[in-house]
């Protein structure tokens, strides 16, 4: 009794398996699916980002915002968007100057 080779080659040569052809398009198909699903991550990853927008900025009370307009570390325009945007988080109104 011989010993036959379990290798690729004698699976290919006995016409046992898959061809090679069809080897290259699984790979392929492979390669596709993971760029498919690295897209995928990367634009969640990009659109869970974007929405959490700046959460230190979210944690800033009026008064520091009052703090940061009146030494000229915020423009009159950021002050009253970032001013709007905290009062919205707490769903109160604006404090008194």
């Amino acid at each position: 009794m011989a010993i036959q080779a379990c290798g690729w080659d004698s699976m290919v040569a006995a016409g046992q398996g898959a061809t090679l052809g069809s080897l290259a398009w699984m790979l392929g198909a492979l390669i596709a699916a993971v760029a498919l699903l690295g897209g995928v991550a990367i634009w969640a990853r990009s659109r869970t980002l974007r929405d959490a927008g700046h959460p230190e900025r979210d944690l800033w009370s009026l008064s520091d915002l009052r703090e940061m307009h009146r030494l000229g570390q915020l423009s009159d325009e950021e002050f009253e968007r970032l001013k709007q945007r905290a009062i919205g988080q707490f769903g109160g109104s604006s404090e008194s100057k």
